[in-house]
């Protein structure tokens, strides 16, 4: 309920996969569960991001003991990494320039 309220709130979020949000909850919560994946990874992976991203911050929550959200950090710094190394910001004062 308090991740509804939460999506409520907020403009342009729409609630994630109900499947993958209670998977990701449970894990938090350190509950084992049998549920499979809902969709594939690029539907997973675009709901974890408003979940971890958006909605436990909100929340408060930093589950630290989930491993979907640890798999979902290692994630983004890798991503954030690549991005680094294009270094995007030098190529653009060069075409503003």
């Amino acid at each position: 309920m308090e991740v509804r309220r939460v999506v409520d709130t907020k403009d342009g979020v729409k609630m994630p996969l109900l499947k993958t949000t209670m998977l990701r909850i449970c894990s938090r919560l350190g509950i084992e569960t049998t549920i499979g994946e809902a969709k594939g990874n690029h539907v997973v992976f675009r709901n974890e991001d408003t979940l971890f991203g958006k909605i436990y911050p909100e929340l408060g929550w930093e589950p630290v003991k989930c491993k979907y959200y640890r798999e979902w950090l290692i994630r983004k710094l890798k991503e954030r990494t690549e991005l680094e190394k294009m270094e995007l910001e030098k190529k653009i004062e060069k075409c503003n320039g």
